[in-house]
């Protein structure tokens, strides 16, 4: 069942929240020899960002080089239908030269991809879309965990929870007739059931390399960092591992005010039941360990998040009717 080598590589994009079991996917489908990968490249989001409204700050003038880049983009023949191809050409290419020379797909796993999903989409039409749902909570643990050592600063991955889930669903929502879903405990529980449906999807034999699990290097810095030869299969207490996390009141709280914002519907057309997540997290009966810590974090990120980001992205609003800013030091 291998899939035909084709001349160019193709991409397979995971499509996650940061601490949604990405890695363990991504290690998964490259267990077979024709798929490469690196840890994480995070290649896409300034150059599928370079034209779009999105916020960005830098100190060329992102704005005025949208307005650059998209007056230039007028010029082209097809206009951005050209821009988007040759830019999905020199992307192909790069994957390309990192994969091995064997390799038919290259998987692309970059979880704040999801706040360029519609240019990625619109770019790469033809890739593999592979979408990992988690629990909420059980992402909002790992987080703490595993990013902050246990400590409240949540406030550093607000673009994830909030802007990144809404990004995420409202485009499954959209191409789910053409994607493939997959939640992070039915890969834990019934691997053998998931690994199926990969086959299915990309057309390759992955089951026979499950073995060699532990054995995957993954280039880079920015994933998780699981080494060669290292236990990489995560234990199925991994997924009410978040209820030690709960340990005060505001945690409680909080986990139920993100719960109610995530919603019924998004949650049921992800494969989680609304109710039940919430019923669990309010039968928690936690203690008070970190709770002082916790709120004078949850305040100081309140400040550093609204006071003076929104201070400053207003500030530049205020200037966006003007044709030319400059900033001098």
């Amino acid at each position: 069942m291998e899939y035909k080598a084709l001349s160019d590589i193709n991409p397979v994009f995971i499509i996650s929240l940061p601490r949604s079991g990405s890695t363990l996917l991504q290690r998964i489908i490259a267990t077979n020899p024709r798929v490469s990968t690196v840890s994480e490249s995070w290649l896409l989001l300034p150059l599928l960002s370079m034209h779009t409204s999105r916020e960005l700050y830098s100190e060329y003038g992102q704005r005025l080089a949208k307005i650059a880049i998209n007056e230039f983009t007028e010029t082209l023949p097809d206009g951005i239908n050209d821009f988007r191809d040759s830019l999905s050409s020199f992307v192909l290419e790069l994957y390309r030269k990192s994969a091995d020379s064997s390799s038919v797909y290259f998987i692309e796993k970059t979880p704040r991809n999801v706040l360029v999903i519609e240019e990625l989409f619109s770019t790469f039409p033809d890739a593999k879309y592979i979408y990992l749902w988690r629990n909420p909570v059980s992402i909002l643990s790992s987080m703490l965990e595993s990013f902050s050592e246990g400590k409240w600063r949540l406030y550093s991955n607000y673009v994830d929870l909030y802007k990144g889930y809404e990004l995420m669903f409202e485009s499954f929502n959209k191409n789910k007739d053409k994607v493939l879903s997959i939640n992070y405990e039915e890969l834990v529980n019934d691997q053998e059931k998931i690994v199926t449906q990969l086959e299915k999807y990309l057309s390759i034999e992955i089951s026979p390399y499950l073995d060699d699990l532990s054995n995957i290097p993954l280039y880079g810095s920015m994933g998780d960092k699981v080494n060669p030869g290292e236990d990489s299969v995560i234990s199925k207490n991994s997924i009410n591992k978040w209820r030690y996390s709960i340990c005060n009141q505001y945690r409680k709280e909080w986990a139920k005010k993100y719960i109610k914002w995530v919603g019924e519907d998004r949650l049921s057309r992800t494969g989680y039941d609304y109710k039940t997540i919430l019923e669990e997290l309010i039968s928690i009966r936690p203690g008070v360990e970190n709770l002082l810590s916790d709120l004078l974090r949850a305040g100081f990120g309140y400040f550093r998040r609204i006071l003076i980001f929104d201070i400053i992205k207003r500030q530049l609003n205020k200037r966006q009717g003007m044709s030319r800013r400059y900033i001098l030091y």
